[in-house]
């Protein structure tokens, strides 16, 4: 604890400025900034031509991390009774925690070492660290938030899906019939990406119908989640229909009758996408051609990983590494607890499950105050629904899905709070250094990211040509690391 509290204390010392009432509301409002930011450039990179979507989203997704980190650094407030005050739960924990510390840390050093790149497996830790980042960035903007602060979040999740679906009417209006699916996702290089978001913003819309919303709100609220559903259904994202659906049936069965109103409408949204699904056909009949119960080759990648588990055990075969197996496939497992398992190993997936246990054992599940459920219930059905997705798609990896996902995740824990079992203050000592060493993680993560930009965009060419045009990406569009140089 001596190291903290000096490294509190030279922290103390650095002069971040005034901690005004405009910056405190840039930091309490960073998450809406976030959502307005992904509606601006989703309508903004479907009008530019030959841009790169994929590589201008990453560059997004880390400057909008980059910012809040900032924002947190310079507001000053860092009272939140939800922070966890490390040295009480190591007297209750300790021994557990220091297991699972001395887990991951072995398997996260023993994985890098035995990687084939060790600096790009440096690379992808460092991200998942950032990953994490954001969603422990979000729970604070989102602590103690007024009903207002809420329903304008979804708000802006609404005027994002509003932008998205303006033009993607215009682009069908114009195309139709279409035989190319991306026709009717503008902005996103791959269909697959469009449901990493959907699964998300479309629970985390009715925060906006909180506090009694006009006819109008509510009106657009419906629109909007009816069209994005409908996208959903023409592009075939099985993985975006099954999350929604069973994580809308999940808090129906858990949340009483808030989870049972947002099952009703996802039927309601569901049976009339599926109308016009089949009364209005934009696509040509050569478009549907897609299998819908075939694997889409998730099957061979996941045979893969086991392999790779089993193979490199208990290690893991390093971060990233998959996109450096030698064979021409996808640059991932499209499964995240396979790609921890097949990358990370036993050791890191064990510390982290312990890890994770702890937080749940030292986090009080008491039922929150009936008026928060209207708030606390759609935000749910978006985590689980992106968890979920997780399993089937690489949303982790997808620039702006890993930022919704991380805006549902996040806004969900500001709900949950400590158990009190020693006395002593909230945790809030830590935030300001965590803030910085996840800046300096954001900075070093930036200078590697740009240098594996340059390393990728050399191997594009012969990438292409292998894979007959097809590339996969990772951090950036090309994520392989073998074409062209193994």
């Amino acid at each position: 604890m001596g190291l903290i509290q000096a490294f509190n204390r030279f922290l103390a010392g650095l002069n971040f400025g005034k901690a005004s009432p405009a910056k405190v509301r840039l930091f309490r409002y960073m998450p809406i900034i976030w959502v307005a930011v992904i509606g601006v450039a989703l309508f903004q990179l479907a009008i530019i031509p030959h841009v790169d979507t994929y590589n201008t989203k990453r560059v997004i997704q880390f400057a909008c991390l980059g910012v809040g980190l900032l924002s947190l650094l310079f507001s000053k407030k860092c009272s939140c009774s939800n922070e966890v005050n490390a040295s009480s739960i190591y007297k209750i924990k300790g021994g557990r925690l220091y297991s699972a510390c001395l887990l991951l840390g072995a398997g996260v050093v023993g994985s890098i070492i035995n990687a084939k790149f060790p600096v790009w497996a440096l690379l992808d830790f460092e991200y998942l660290i950032l990953s994490l980042g954001m969603v422990w960035f979000v729970s604070l903007c989102f602590h103690g938030a007024s009903l207002l602060i809420w329903k304008w979040f979804g708000i802006l999740v609404i005027a994002t899906m509003l932008l998205f679906s303006l033009r993607s009417s215009f682009e069908v209006l114009l195309a139709a019939p279409f035989s190319n699916k991306l026709t009717v996702t503008p902005g996103f290089a791959n269909i697959r990406n469009y449901a990493n978001v959907a699964v998300v913003l479309v629970p985390l819309s009715l925060l906006a119908l909180i506090n009694r919303a006009s006819i109008y709100l509510r009106l657009l609220a419906w629109v909007v989640g009816i069209f994005w559903l409908w996208v959903l259904v023409i592009t075939e994202a099985r993985s975006g229909i099954l999350s929604l659906g069973l994580a809308a049936i999940a808090v129906a069965i858990f949340c009483g009758k808030e989870g049972r109103k947002c099952l009703s409408r996802f039927a309601w949204m569901s049976f009339i996408c599926t109308l016009l699904y089949l009364i209005f056909p934009v696509q040509k009949t050569a478009g549907w051609t897609k299998d819908i119960a075939s694997s889409s080759g998730r099957i061979e990648l996941w045979y893969d990983a086991w392999i790779y588990f089993i193979d490199s055990f208990p290690f893991g075969i390093g971060g990233m590494m998959f996109a450096a197996s030698g064979n021409i496939s996808s640059a991932s497992p499209h499964n995240l607890m396979l790609t921890l398992m097949a990358e990370w190993g036993f050791l890191a997936l064990l510390g982290i499950a312990i890890f994770s246990w702890l937080l749940f054992l030292i986090s009080d599940n008491r039922k929150p105050q009936d008026i928060m459920m209207h708030v606390r219930v759609p935000i749910l059905w978006g985590l689980l629904a992106g968890l979920l997705n997780l399993q089937f798609a690489g949303a982790h990896i997808d620039p702006f899905g890993s930022i919704t996902l991380a805006l549902a995740a996040g806004a969900y824990l500001s709900f949950v709070t400590v158990k009190r079992s020693t006395p002593g203050t909230a945790g809030s000592g830590y935030i300001k250094p965590l803030s910085v060493i996840l800046l300096c993680v954001w900075g070093h993560a930036g200078f590697l990211g740009y240098s594996l930009y340059q390393f990728s965009d050399k191997t594009r060419a012969s990438c292409a040509e292998e894979s007959a045009g097809v590339l996969y990406p990772r951090i950036w569009v090309q994520g392989r690391l073998d074409c062209g140089s193994s």
